[in-house]
């Protein structure tokens, strides 16, 4: 038999390296929604992206699943739950209601001063401050996309809430107190570095 050479065994070991330790699985968390009324696919696609893309930083594998379709017994790592009030399908609403948009877009649910993974978005309210921006023009599709992805931001900013058990507002980024429509509609919308490094700190208090 050849002896291996150096180089040869070098490469062998390094090869075998990561079977031997294989690389920490990051923590999941699964968004559920729980809608009230029929949803598009395509709104609900955009809201899965939109929540992956601006939480990727945060060290957390996320999820999204429809609990309509939710296996019996299913097993979750972290959870949070969304009620998805109103009509969440991107149905047009009447211009002429469009001025009648009040309160809050999403909100997390509280028990004794405790932030908890509950929470509840407004899909009617979500519609309407977009209609201000969009109108009524554009293509079915592409309108359910712009949709899902404003839901998706509106539930971001609760899960920052409900993560880092945090009741204020970041100065910038999508967890400051209020969101206008053009910034619902805004693709480069992210969590602010001081709430990522909230959320963080969290799951490291949390192992």
């Amino acid at each position: 038999m050849r002896p291996l050479s150096y180089a040869r065994f070098l490469a062998v070991i390094l090869t075998a390296v990561p079977a031997l330790f294989p690389a920490p699985v990051a923590p999941s968390l699964t968004v559920v929604l729980d809608y009230e009324h029929p949803h598009s696919r395509p709104s609900f696609e955009a809201i899965k992206a939109e929540l992956r893309s601006i939480m990727k930083g945060s060290g957390l594998s996320v999820d999204v699943q429809d609990k309509a379709l939710l296996a019996p017994n299913s097993q979750f790592g972290g959870l949070v739950v969304f009620k998805m009030a109103g009509h969440c399908d991107a149905t047009p609403i009447p211009v002429e209601a469009l001025s009648d948009e009040r309160g809050p877009l999403a909100m997390a649910y509280t028990s004794n001063g405790e932030i908890l993974p509950f929470g509840e978005v407004k899909c009617d309210r979500v519609r309407r401050s977009l209609q201000r921006i969009l109108g009524q023009g554009m293509p079915p599709d592409r309108d359910r996309m712009a949709y899902g992805s404003a839901l998706g931001k509106v539930m971001a900013h609760e899960i920052y809430h409900m993560l880092a058990h945090e009741p204020h507002h970041t100065k910038t980024g999508i967890t400051k107190e209020a969101l206008s429509s053009r910034e619902l509609l805004d693709g480069s919308m992210s969590l602010p570095q001081n709430a990522l490094r909230e959320i963080r700190r969290k799951l490291e208090r949390d192992k």
